[in-house]
């Protein structure tokens, strides 16, 4: 019975994520008779490599996952036929398969993301020890060099050893500081809520004032605050049915030693913190903040309408002149964006995710998908699923 183990602290979305590509891999392709057991890094750290070796052969563990330090020697279990599959993201681990994850990549993907809602005031906000997070904002000032707006961009690293009323004080400063409005990118979640904190405490306004876009997009955090984080999330399931299918080739073919798995670009996933676009006009303000709010559900022009109090024809003009597109094609688009990531990240039928849109009519709204990415749901779907 082939048998994988992952090192992991449990609660890591990571993890869960990785587990649930696993399962669907093992599920689609029939693989008999797999397990998973898990070990807590604090207690692997305990026993070492050799202790985790005699761990292994107790309970006939075929294959490893987790962090390693680069110092421990991985030849102690891969000599003895266990396939070690390293998860540090960031930090190079020789002689075996890792995960990895373009961190510059995923940065150029923020800063677009941010330039498409036309900001052009920018800010970056981490700790000092966070190499992922500075790696990903290496990549969101290149792509913002290419729009000519790198020196609208300010960096703030904390340091959790200081002071807390020392870096309230510089959090205040620096907050202050920024040209409104600004979009702020974060090196993970958590920080991306103290951010949504930190506005409140200091009377700044989220998303109208400061926008705010955490990173991995732990629901459990981002859902913690009123104005909720919008987060960009990593293809973690992806990665889970890529570790299926290279366990399954192990199996398969004995001697096979796996390969780089590399995840694949984010997506965002929008909530409160970002509902909002870089204009200081009220009422594109609030259009923009009601098509978010209905995304799910059916609504026209005229229902938009019902939240300004301008003529229609004014709010088209300034809305265009701003955004780039009408009113309409802004609905179009946010939903097809959202609809979109549905259909690739899950096994709903197509019919069923159309009226989750408040849609009944599929055929209609495939219509409209294949305008925009020229095949439909299901072609698009089988394109970009895991594996591919």
């Amino acid at each position: 019975m082939p048998r994988l183990l992952i090192i992991t602290e449990y609660q890591e979305i990571f993890i869960n994520e990785t587990i649930k590509g696993i399962k669907r891999y093992v599920q689609e392709r029939n693989v008999p008779n797999c397990t998973i057991c898990t070990l807590s890094q604090e207690y692997k750290d305990k026993i070492g490599i050799t202790g985790l070796l005699e761990w292994c052969k107790s309970w006939n563990v075929d294959f490893v996952m987790g962090s390693f330090k680069k110092e421990e020697n991985l030849e102690i279990l891969t000599s003895e036929g266990i396939v070690v599959i390293a998860n540090n993201i960031g930090e190079e681990i020789d002689g075996v398969p890792m995960i990895r994850a373009d961190a510059r990549a995923n940065g150029r993907f923020a800063a677009r993301f941010f330039m498409d809602k036309k900001y052009t005031n920018f800010g970056l906000y981490t700790h000092t020890s966070d190499k992922t997070g500075q790696t990903r904002f290496t990549g969101f000032i290149e792509e913002l060099r290419k729009a000519g707006l790198e020196d609208r961009c300010s960096v703030h690293l904390f340091d959790e050893d200081n002071d807390f009323r020392v870096e309230l004080s510089g959090m205040k400063d620096w907050l202050s500081s920024l040209p409104k409005p600004v979009a702020i990118l974060t090196g993970k979640d958590i920080y991306g809520n103290n951010l949504i904190e930190l506005c409140n405490v200091f009377g700044i306004g989220v998303p109208t004032e400061v926008a705010i876009l955490g990173s991995w997009n732990d629901e459990r955090i981002c859902n913690m605050k009123i104005n909720s984080l919008s987060s960009f999330s990593m293809d973690v399931e992806d990665v889970g049915w890529k570790i299926g299918e290279m366990l399954h080739r192990c199996i398969m073919q004995p001697g096979y030693k796996g390969y780089d798995i590399m995840m694949k670009p984010a997506t965002v996933v929008e909530r409160v913190s970002t509902a909002s676009v870089a204009s200081t006009d009220p009422d594109i303000q609030k259009v923009v903040r009601f098509v978010q709010d209905n995304i799910r559900n059916k609504i026209t022009v005229i229902d938009v309408m019902k939240e300004v109090a301008v003529s229609r024809r004014l709010m088209e003009k300034k809305f265009k002149a701003f955004m780039g597109k009408g009113i309409y094609e802004y609905i179009l688009d946010s939903k097809m964006k959202l609809f979109s990531e549905i259909v690739r990240n899950t096994s709903e039928p197509i019919q069923n995710i159309a009226m989750t849109f408040g849609d009944n009519d599929a055929k209609n709204l495939s219509r409209k998908f294949k305008e925009i990415h020229g095949c439909s749901p299901a072609q698009w779907r089988a394109k970009n699923r895991m594996g591919n």
